[in-house]
């Protein structure tokens, strides 16, 4: 499930998860504290999500749905110069996290609790008989899912 959908307590419970994990990162975010923040019962939480990590990639899902809405709303215009289309998209990236500091504290948090990858995907390494072994990424799967959600 996703927060795209309407659902009673939907605002309520965005809101609650994405404090609880910026406060608290994803393993010491409480699920009924969050269930509780929102007015949520658990029969109703279980009918949309199931279970915290459904929960944490709808909101990383939600972040994600909003700063795409939020860009299309204000385009960076292209100048036909790199650098002045760059800076234009700097600047637009600084207004949108002005703008929603929920998002900011949002990808501050994910980034000191889950850490940044640390090696390359498979189709990125260099192949041959000298392959070194790299260290794996942190995060593992649910790291993986929230670049996939990113990337769709």
């Amino acid at each position: 499930m996703s927060f795209r959908e309407p659902f009673e307590h939907r605002d309520e419970l965005l809101a609650a998860a994405v404090g609880a994990f910026v406060e608290r990162g994803f393993e010491g975010a409480s699920l009924n504290g969050i269930r509780a923040a929102a007015r949520m019962s658990k029969g109703q939480f279980y009918h949309h999500f199931d279970g915290k990590e459904g929960l944490y990639l709808a909101v990383c899902e939600a972040m994600i749905d909003r700063k795409a809405a939020w860009f299309e709303a204000h385009p960076v215009p292209s100048t036909g110069d790199p650098f002045d289309t760059l800076a234009a998209s700097l600047r637009a990236g600084m207004a949108y996290m002005r703008e929603h500091p929920d998002m900011d504290d949002f990808g501050r948090a994910f980034r000191r609790v889950r850490g940044r990858p640390r090696a390359e995907p498979a189709h990125m390494r260099p192949t041959g008989d000298a392959e070194v072994p790299r260290p794996r990424a942190r995060g593992g799967a649910l790291q993986s899912r929230i670049l996939l959600l990113s990337n769709s």
